[in-house]
């Protein structure tokens, strides 16, 4: 296998498969449009996703009509397209279409009466540690009482009938249409986040019937357990959630599963809240059976969190892929960032899920729109929008070639991690949710980070799917695929009785068991002596390869597969370089250049960063050698920027266009208006204040019904915007006056008589409003040209900003776009090797030497120049783009300045309003740094 050759070939079977977010009414042309956008940055596929905002008809023939479209365009460039099974999610209810009676999703509340109640769903006595099920008249001391509630906001999808229905709604129609397309450019459907009931304790009319099959008995007579302690709720609970747990995983996963591959495509996708077992619990009672019933078992990744106890999200999927030979594993991964997270950062949160199981990437999100809620839809988007996204061909190439070698190797982990979520069953109360079972969920976590930062190879075991699949094999347990020759067992009160016999099988042949805590002291819940003893300590399991580290924070994955034998060998710090040395002969694989390289030694892996080493016996690595830095930032100045911004996000309102409001947050006369239920025509004035009038200046602004536009009273000429096809701009040059201006948009009001309820209403859950279209939304506008602002936001000449750091403060606040440094250095002799390090905040920088490219930085921060330095003076120029973060936010977060978990919330402040004002928000404007904080020469 030439190794090289294949990394610079074809890999579109390897490529990042985005969240394509359909949010406004779809237009054929401009989703081919983007579709071929996504080619040029070299993506070759797309997940089609009905989301918050969608304006045509989910399931519509126009929108079957778009789906063809796209289609077509796949199959014409090669593109593999996925459809997504659900307007917005959770998935299962078909858009809302199956939220009828009989079909809901139920949950139990519970209270304690002094009388019997007789609308109670069941009422119990306690005495003496059990409980009894009391009919109407009977006595007690206290009445425990269950209620059992169907919420019209979601689906049972622990009922047949009612997946059958959401089957026959989605994924029937879409094969009803396209039958030629399944397999072919329709590879398959994206389930996201199903649920049982998250909110509350879980219920569903078919438990009943269930119940009585795989127990015996009424489940009624202990339901009462879920919420009260006694002799007999361990063992209760422990069987209501592996009842929930199977139900989920046959009758949702499986089904879709089967479906799936009667016609001839594939299923992905992900549960809810898989990093925790108390997540687990919300929702599924366990997320890894479900992935046997994946073709490419997925998981969510919100937010840039990155911690060794995260790592049982990626670990669980990549566990149970590498044990049912699944070549893939999908991570739906960056939705909360926000619009500042840089590719580096982007890489850091990608690569540590990487190193721990997935190797496909899903980003969260590309947006159709950013019109009205598409800015704030849990950014980023990864659409054109987007400052750096046109240049992002690097990126996604980087990635291709990450997931080629991973997905064509195995992770040698010969230590198999025993899943406690089973045991934590016996404790789990959904009102008490993590405090019910700390210690069982810390034991894990814990044990989670200590392998992963032992660099032990490690996968995690499924008590079910060792039940079905696990055997011990002499001194080893094989699970499908995989063979363990160690095993480590976090606390677990309980375990399976399989599990019991599998592990003293194991162990009485000489495999190594090692207990972090007391052996379980019950069996399939009840009390009893199992029998195991540990035989070994957590410090025997060690790395089975030689690699030393030091510094930083780093994972390792050890690969073999029939292109060769790697070294995957992550640093996620974000400050600080790691240095490591493997026992062993190697050649570096350069995934940004697909080549490969002589080794070095010690490894320098600079923060947030990664190396790849393919493993060859007698290669040797040359010693590296320490380089001179100098510190040239005083030598380099802003020389240019782009159109720079100002958001107007502040506005008056008026119902005739005389009488006017005060001035307040735009977003704040969203919910006004929605509240008051108002409809009508709308007038909407920004004042901004101009101290010096640019030569040239435009308006950007969102597109309503019968949209229209005036500048201090004069009516402005309005044309689509090229930004957005949903955003109108109009030139202002020369009609800027200079004191305060106003422009006003004049549209008509309306909404839908959904609209506020589903806003506003209570117990609505995010179902609902995730596939809700905002038919009018009051929104900021920008002007645009060259200028700058000033500390009073008022527009100012360009020209008087100095040095290369904090652009935002010097001038550039609300700038989107691209800033040029430039700089010399004199040099007394040549220098043959030279780089530069770059610090700072910034998303992308290329580099020009006396007027040629010398290279681009995306991913790393430090860039090796292709020609040496010559002696006498060398004019350098450095062009760094910057995010959206400044120009679309959020701005307003008063008790979380710069949220690093961005949801919808941290924009609108929704139904914390009171008369304009909110405690969660402040005028001020929070601005993130754009610029560098020092370039060093290296060399």
């Amino acid at each position: 296998m030439d190794l090289q050759k294949a990394l610079k070939g074809d890999l579109k079977d390897y490529t990042s498969l985005p969240f394509w977010s359909w949010n406004n009414e779809l237009d054929p042309k401009e989703l081919i449009r983007q579709i071929r956008a996504f080619k040029e940055q070299g993506i070759d596929g797309f997940i089609m996703h009905a989301r918050t905002g969608l304006r045509t008809a989910y399931l519509s023939d126009a929108w079957f009509d778009c789906v063809r479209a796209c289609l077509r365009e796949a199959r014409e460039l090669g593109m593999r397209a996925w459809g997504y099974d659900e307007n917005g999610w959770p998935s299962g209810f078909a858009g809302g279409s199956l939220l009828k009676p009989g079909n809901y999703a139920q949950y139990i509340t519970y209270g304690v009466k002094d009388a019997f109640d007789p609308a109670a769903s069941a009422v119990y006595a306690m005495a003496g540690g059990r409980a009894e099920r009391l009919k109407p008249g009977g006595k007690a001391a206290r009445y425990h009482c269950l209620y059992i509630h169907d919420h019209p906001c979601y689906a049972d999808i622990l009922n047949e009938r009612v997946v059958s229905e959401f089957i026959g709604a989605t994924h029937e129609e879409y094969y009803k249409r396209f039958p030629d397309s399944f397999g072919r450019e329709l590879e398959g459907f994206f389930t996201d986040e199903p649920q049982y009931f998250r909110y509350a304790a879980a219920f569903s009319r078919v438990l009943p019937a269930a119940w009585e099959k795989a127990y015996g008995g009424d489940i009624y007579d202990g339901l009462i357990y879920l919420f009260t302690d006694g002799d007999d709720s361990k063992l209760f609970r422990y069987n209501y959630f592996s009842l929930l747990n199977t139900l989920y995983t046959e009758v949702f996963y499986k089904r879709l599963y089967d479906w799936c591959e009667g016609h001839n495509c594939m299923l992905t996708g992900h549960t809810v809240e898989e990093t925790t077992l108390s997540g687990q619990l919300w929702c599924c009672a366990g997320a890894m059976p479900s992935y046997e019933y994946e073709h490419v078992p997925g998981i969510d990744w919100l937010g840039r969190l990155v911690g060794r106890e995260a790592a049982a999200s990626p670990r669980q999927a990549g566990s149970v892929a590498q044990q049912f030979g699944k070549k893939r594993v999908l991570t739906e991964t960056y939705g909360c960032s926000g619009w500042d997270t840089t590719p580096r950062e982007l890489r850091r949160i990608a690569e540590f899920q990487y190193v721990n199981g997935v190797n496909t990437m899903c980003q969260h999100l590309v947006s159709y729109s950013l019109k009205g809620q598409g800015k704030s839809d849990y950014p980023p988007s990864f659409s054109a929008h987007n400052v750096w996204i046109n240049g992002s061909k690097p990126f996604n190439d980087y990635f291709k070639r990450l997931s080629y070698i991973l997905c064509n190797t195995a992770e040698c982990a010969d230590t198999l991690f025993i899943h406690p979520i089973r045991s934590a069953y016996m404790t789990y109360r959904r009102e008490e949710d993590y405090v019910s079972i700390r210690e069982t969920e810390d034991s894990f976590l814990d044990l989670t980070k200590t392998l992963s930062a032992g660099l032990v190879q490690y996968h995690y075991g499924d008590e079910r799917i060792l039940r079905e699949r696990g055997k011990a094999d002499g001194g080893a347990i094989t699970v499908g695929k995989c063979r363990y020759t160690r095993v480590v067992v976090p606390r677990m009160e309980s375990m399976e009785s399989a599990t019991v016999k599998l592990l003293a099988d194991f162990a009485a042949a000489g495999g190594k068991l090692c207990f972090t805590d007391a052996p379980p002291v019950r069996e399939n819940a009840v009390l009893k002596d199992v029998g195991l003893r540990g035989n070994c300590a957590l410090a025997d399991i060690r790395p089975a390869f030689d690699l030393r580290v030091s510094g930083g924070d780093v994972s390792a994955s050890r690969r073999s597969g029939e292109i060769g034998e790697f070294l995957y060998i992550v640093n996620s710090s974000e400050t600080e370089t790691a240095a490591a040395e493997y026992g062993g002969g190697y050649r570096i694989v350069d995934l940004r250049g697909a080549e490969l390289r002589e080794g070095v030694s010690p490894l320098e892996i600079p923060p947030m960063s990664s190396v790849m080493l393919k493993l060859e016996p007698g290669a040797r690595a040359r010693k590296a050698e320490a380089r001179p830095e100098t510190d040239i930032t005083g030598q380099f100045a802003l020389a240019s920027a782009g159109d720079n911004a100002l958001t107007l996000d502040f506005a008056r309102f008026s119902k005739d266009g005389k009488a006017w409001s005060e001035p307040y947050y735009a977003q704040y006369l969203n919910e006004l208006l929605i509240k008051e239920g108002y409809a009508g025509p709308l007038w909407v004035k920004y004042e901004f204040t101009v101290a010096d009038a640019p030569e040239r200046a435009r308006i950007r602004f969102e597109r309503n019904k019968n949209t229209s536009a005036q500048l201090n009273g004069a009516d402005l000429k309005t044309e689509q915007s090229a930004w957005d096809a949903y955003f109108l701009e109009c030139g202002v040059s020369g009609a800027l006056k200079t004191g305060v201006n106003e422009f006003t948009v004049r549209m008509d009001y309306f909404q839908k008589p959904q609209v506020r309820p589903t806003l506003y209403g209570r117990d609505v859950l995010e179902s609902l409003i995730n596939c809700l279209a905002i038919d009018t939304e009051i929104e900021s506008a920008y002007l645009i040209g060259p200028f700058a602002v000033n500390g009073a936001r008022e527009i100012v000449k360009e020209g008087g900003a100095r040095g290369t750091a904090d652009l935002q403060e010097k001038g550039y606040p609300n700038f989107a776009g691209a800033a040029v440094l430039a700089g010399s250095v004199e040099l007394e002799k040549e220098l043959p090797r030279a780089a530069l390090r770059l610090e700072g905040r910034y998303m992308t920088a290329a580099v020009r030497v006396n007027g040629e490219p010398a290279g681009e930085l995306m991913l790393d921060g430090v860039l090796e120049l292709p020609a040496p330095l010559k002696k006498g003076r060398s004019d350098i120029e450095i062009e760094i783009t910057s995010s959206m973060r400044n120009q679309l936010g959020p701005h307003h977060c008063k008790r979380d300045p710069e949220p690093k978990g961005v949801n919808p919330g941290h924009f609108n402040f929704r139904n914390s309003w009171q008369g304009g004002a909110s405690p969660d928000f402040t005028p001020a404007y929070n601005l993130v740094k754009f610029g560098l904080d020092r370039i060093v020469l290296i060399g």
